[in-house]
């Protein structure tokens, strides 16, 4: 009798041991597991923070260059604006091709636009300004895979997008004129001109998550528009 119960008390010792050892073991790869988290989540934070930052001197050298092609606008020959004139139509235009057909697919963008065709001679000097960008905007795009969209938007209510979107994909609507990526750059709302961050959104593009970094664009002290560039986070 006093061997069935030695028996089942190294059975219980041993039961209680295993249930010890599987806890430790447990505890062990939780730990494994939570580095492995801890070291990804590591990762992707200096990841984001090398993309903001170098995303925030992109925008700033797209809005020096900006600066330098309008204090030399009256060399422009201004010969890309009528390009979207047969696009026109019912106050609205998207160009789907704002060079002429020899420009590789890669190297065009689009211009949208509502209200019409503005044709005073500062409208289309910021347009073709917008245009000169674009080669710009390209070679930004090339340094990153997460910059999703880089372009000039103008408080003009025209947009220069780059990638290349078919119009029929996309065009700028004037909602878009109350949205975080206009308005933080107005002077009501930023009067000291400085760069922002637009709260995270969902791209209409399908891209998914993403933040908009812009920073003002003046003409001596005419307001013109923002720079910008779009940060995917998926």
């Amino acid at each position: 009798m006093s061997n069935i119960k030695s028996v089942k008390s190294y059975v219980r010792v041993a039961l209680f041991l295993l249930f010890i050892f599987s806890i430790v073991v447990f505890l062990d790869r939780y730990k494994t597991h939570l580095n492995s988290i801890y070291e990804n989540g590591h990762n992707i934070k200096t990841e984001l923070e090398a993309n903001v930052q170098g995303g925030i001197e992109a925008v700033k050298y797209l809005n020096a260059t900006a600066h330098l092609i309008l204090d030399n606008k009256e060399y422009m020959r201004l010969k890309f604006a009528p390009l979207v004139e047969e696009y026109n139509a019912k106050g609205n235009y998207t160009a789907d091709k704002v060079f002429d057909k020899s420009v590789a697919y890669e190297d065009k963008a689009n211009i949208s636009g509502y209200g019409g065709l503005k044709k005073d001679k500062a409208t289309l000097q910021e347009m073709e300004m917008s245009f000169y960008l674009i080669r710009y905007f390209k070679l930004i795009k090339e340094q990153n895979r997460d910059y999703a969209w880089v372009y000039y938007y103008s408080n003009k209510d025209f947009i220069t997008l780059y990638p290349f979107v078919e119009s029929k994909d996309f065009a700028l609507l004037p909602e878009y004129k109350n949205k975080p990526l206009m308005r933080y750059a107005t002077p009501e709302i930023n009067p000291k001109k400085e760069l922002f961050f637009t709260p995270l959104y969902v791209d209409n593009g399908g891209l998914g998550l993403m933040v908009t970094i812009g920073l003002p664009l003046y003409d001596k002290e005419t307001f013109l528009g923002v720079t910008e560039l779009d940060i995917t986070l998926e």
